[in-house]
Order: structure tokens, then sequence, then C-alpha cells
């Protein structure tokens, strides 16, 4: 069901893409720039060095000595095996597709089955600490002391998602494979990195040129005549459905408790854009992804009222900021031609090292 879903939707964007490209070809063209921006200045710097480094850890015995201090935790809260506290751990500190990638990696290790993997993704794919406080509490809300209401609402929201999902369950029995280690882990892990990196650069590109386009008919503004609704609301509400960063955006703009509410449930969600990356993860087996996406609009309603209640106790001193001008994320053409150049070398390395294995 969800496959069929998902290719429907993804082929109904095409379309509009599609027909957006034969109306106006520099609306989407503005999308696509904007996008190579954010790759270039947000997901590739942010991302790529941590998902090498998780990719590596999980095919190596560091893994397990990391997991040591987590064991009472991963164990009885999240009803794992010992040595996947690492897992948990990183996925939140590492941000979205970095968990995803390590629950795929460990599937196809076979040191966990679908079930255990299909409930990891509930609460191993979060907004990073980096993205909550340096690009949005700092870069956003100009106020560090809000991006780390967001950061606690968001991890409080998750311990709870995985305590609830992992209730009841056993403890799986299966053992850590052994690892290679060195050189013959660190390269597949290279790889593998750059691999994820290039299909999560492709979808922000995908989205953020879809997004361009609807902006660019005025859908959002008619929705929010049809409907009588805040324009301004609306506007976040349909850039986050999609892309993150650009909701993010658009939620700061709302200001005050508002903007928090907003920007715990965007971050929360993530995007359809964060969910295609997820789904993308996983090649060969595929668990059912459901369960994955309903958490994700119950994490939203759940870190929003931590946040909002966090927000109210210790942030009634900061100024408003819903005065202030609206964050915008400016387009460089040498960033996004630098942006490009990352993405055709990942290619090059993710193309050479399937010849070389066959």
């Amino acid at each position: 069901m969800i496959k069929k879903t998902g290719v429907l939707l993804l082929s109904f964007l095409l379309v509009l893409l599609g027909v957006g490209l034969l109306m106006d070809a520099s609306m989407v063209a503005d999308g696509v720039r904007r996008g190579l921006e954010v790759c270039g200045g947000v997901l590739i710097p942010a991302l790529f060095p941590f998902m090498v480094l998780s990719c590596f850890l999980v095919g190596t015995d560091m893994a397990r000595i990391l997991s040591l201090p987590l064991a009472p935790i991963t164990t009885r809260v999240f009803r794992l095996p010992a040595h996947l506290g690492a897992t948990v751990l990183l996925s939140l500190i590492g941000g979205y597709p970095v968990g995803a990638k390590m629950v795929a990696n460990l599937l196809d290790r076979g040191e966990i089955d679908e079930a255990t993997a299909r409930r990891m993704l509930c609460f191993c794919v979060n907004a990073s600490p980096s993205f909550l406080i340096s690009a949005v509490g700092v870069g956003m809300l100009m106020v560090r002391r809000a991006g780390v209401v967001l950061l606690t609402g968001q991890v409080l929201a998750t311990l709870i998602i995985g305590a609830v999902v992992s209730l009841g369950h056993p403890v799986p029995t299966g053992n850590r494979r052994p690892s290679a280690g060195g050189a013959g882990t660190f390269v597949p892990a290279v790889v593998d990195a750059s691999s994820a990196m290039l299909t999560m650069c492709a979808f922000a590109i995908l989205f953020s040129g879809i997004l361009s386009l609807l902006r660019g008919i005025g859908l959002p503004d008619a929705v929010a005549g049809i409907l009588h609704l805040n324009p301004e609301m609306v506007n976040a509400f349909s850039t986050g459905l999609f892309e993150v960063t650009g909701g993010s955006i658009a939620a700061a703009a709302l200001g005050g408790e508002a903007a928090i509410v907003a920007l715990s449930f965007c971050c929360s969600w993530g995007g359809l854009s964060v969910i295609f990356q997820v789904i993308s993860c996983f090649r060969g087996k595929k668990p059912q992804f459901w369960p994955y996406v309903s958490s994700r609009i119950v994490h939203g309603f759940l870190s929003a009222g931590i946040a909002l209640t966090l927000y109210r106790k210790f942030c009634t001193d900061l100024p408003a900021w819903s005065t202030m001008v609206p964050p915008v994320l400016e387009m460089d053409p040498p960033k996004a031609a630098a942006a490009l150049c990352l993405l055709a070398m990942c290619s090059i390395l993710v193309l050479s090292a399937g010849k070389s294995r066959r």
C-alpha cells in the first residue's frame, strides 16, 4: 500500500513539475538553484562527514564500545540488543537520514529483522542538534536558547515514542556479526555515504523545484483565501509539508509561540523530501513505512507541546522576533556550482565502486 501510494504521489509531483517546465521553466529553475544552495550550504557540510562516520562505526567494534554505557536504556527502554545503543545515539546526533541509513545497514547485515527495523525507524530519524540550535535557533530565530528548547522537545518526544512502540517487545537475540575493520570497512562506508548523499540531494533539489512552482502559480495564497486562513501560516505548512529547511524558514517568520509550535512540528515531520530519503536507504529488504510516517505526526504534536511549555517557562524574557525580517537563503551561484561539483564527484565515486565490484 505504501509503495503504491508513494509511486502515485511521486508520479503526480513529477507531472506537476513537467507542466511547470512547459509553462514557465524559470520558476522551476529558481527552485533548483535554491535546492543546490541548500545542498552545498546545509546538507553536504552538515551530514556527509557524519554519515561516513556512522556507516564506518556500524561496521566496526567501536560501536559496541560506544554502546556499553547506554546498555540499560537500550535494552530496557528501546528493547534492543545492547550493541545497538550507538545507533540510537548517533541517530539523535547525526540528523534525519543518518539513523535510517544505519538501520538499513543493520538490516542488510542481518543483525536485525524487518520488524525491528520498522520499530527503530519510529525513533531513529530525528533533526540534528546542529540544525536545531545553529541553523534554526541562531540562524533563523537569532536566539540560541530557543534552539535548545526545540532540541529538548525533539529528544524527549523521541524517547517517549521509542518507549511506547517498544513496550512489550522482547529484546531481539540476534548477535552482532564480526566486522572487517580498518580500510575494509572505511572504503565501503565512504561509498555508501556518497550514494546516500547523492539520493538525499536529488530529492531536496526535486522538491525545491516543485515548491518554487507552487509559489509561482500562487497556490498557497489561493488556499489561504479560500479557507480564510493566515497566508503566512499556510505558506509555512505547505512548505514544511515538502521540505524541512524552507518550512523552518517560513515557520520562523511567524514569530513568538506560533513559530515555536510550527518549527517543532515541521522539524518532527521532516517533509516529504526526508520521508523519500528514508525510503531510499532501504534497497533490498523494505519494512513497512506507515508506522514511521505515523510516528512523525505523533512526534510533531508531542515535541510542539513540550517545546511550547519549555518556551513559556525559560524564554519569556526574550524579545519577540515576529517583526523581524524573515530569514532567507541567499542564492550564491558559486556555492550552487560547488554543490553540483560535489554531487558529480559522489556520482563518480559510486559508479567507480560499482564497476570495480563487478
